[in-house]
C-alpha cells in the first residue's frame, strides 16, 4: 500500500509539472483536463493515506489488546472461593424449628 501511495504522489508532481509545459499551459481544455484529473487523484491518495492510517493503527492496537485482556482475566481469575462462613446454614433452615409448638 505504501509504493501504491508513492506511485500516486510521483504522478501527481507529474501531472502539476505537466501543467506548466507551454503547449498545455496555452490550451484551457488541457488545463481543465489536469485539474480534473488531479482533483481526484488527490481524493485517491487521501483514502489511501487513510486506509494506510488505519492498518497501522490496527495493527498496533491489536497485540496491546490482547496483553491487556490477559492481563484482566489474570487479575480476574485469582480470586479464591472462601465458601459460606456458616457452617451447614441450608441444613438448619431446611430443618423444623425444635422444641416448639406444633400447630
Amino acid at each position: 500500500l505504501a509504493s501504491v501511495l508513492e506511485k500516486a504522489l510521483l504522478l501527481q508532481r507529474t501531472l502539476l509539472t505537466g501543467r506548466k509545459e507551454p503547449n498545455v499551459a496555452a490550451n484551457e481544455l488541457a488545463q481543465k483536463a489536469v485539474t480534473h484529473e488531479s482533483d481526484i487523484l488527490d481524493r485517491e491518495i487521501h483514502n489511501l493515506k487513510t486506509e494506510l492510517e488505519l492498518r497501522r493503527e490496527l495493527a498496533n492496537n491489536s497485540p496491546m489488546s490482547i496483553i491487556q485482556r490477559h492481563g484482566t482475566r489474570a487479575a480476574g481469575s485469582r480470586g479464591v472461593y472462601e465458601g459460606d462462613t456458616v457452617r451447614n446454614r441450608l441444613d438448619q433452615l431446611n430443618r423444623p424449628p425444635s422444641g416448639g409448638s406444633n400447630p
